[in-house]
């Protein structure tokens, strides 16, 4: 399998070194964003394959989903959504954005790796 890169969009510290603990353990390389903007200019620089995003970027930040239609409209690359939120308002404006799918934290890291594989392939 070749190396492929995913973008980690979280907002909390301690979320995104436990999600990206379990990447790196199964052989995926990472970048990490700590928001939208950060993440925006990560793809404008870096070959990403897949992005992973929490819904909740922070107050007064663009949401996971608002960047999800920007990384669609200009990068065309797959994400997944990795997100506290099961509420209805957000599964279905989530939905609205076609995303490969939508994990809930706490995730398995079983599932978390069979999100990406089908994602990326």
């Amino acid at each position: 399998m070749s190396e492929k890169t995913i973008l980690l969009v979280e907002d909390d510290y301690l979320n995104r070194r436990l999600t990206r603990k379990v990447l790196d353990e199964n052989g995926y390389q990472v970048v990490e964003a700590k928001n939208a903007k950060n993440a925006l200019e990560t793809l404008a620089n870096i070959k990403i394959d897949l992005t992973i995003l929490d819904i909740n970027l922070g107050e007064k930040e663009m949401d996971g989903i608002e960047l999800s239609q920007e990384i669609y409209r200009r990068f065309h690359i797959p994400f997944i959504y990795l997100s506290a939120y099961e509420n209805k308002r957000f599964l279905s404006r989530a939905y609205a954005v076609s995303p490969t799918t939508y994990l809930t934290k706490p995730f398995k890291n079983s599932d978390l790796i069979a999100a990406l594989e089908m994602a990326l392939h």
